[in-house]
């Protein structure tokens, strides 16, 4: 179980998250992010919850990283 300070829609979410970064949930993809740092040229975070949100509907495991240098 995970709690969380927050809607217990989340909790589940999150709870999730962990067993899919376990490995033992394979369902739905994976984001990977670089951590923002000077040589980044966009917004890192809001570009990551972007594809994250774009990614939900896709049920199959596949893992996809988000960088932000060239």
């Amino acid at each position: 179980r995970v709690s969380l300070a927050a809607d217990p829609v989340e909790e589940v979410k999150v709870g999730f998250e962990v067993l899919k970064s376990l490995g033992l949930r394979m369902k739905g993809p994976i984001l990977v992010a670089c951590p923002s740092c000077g040589r980044a040229d966009v917004d890192i975070v809001a570009l990551a919850e972007e594809v994250e949100r774009r990614l939900q509907q896709y049920p199959v495991p596949v893992k996809v990283a988000v960088m932000g240098c060239a």
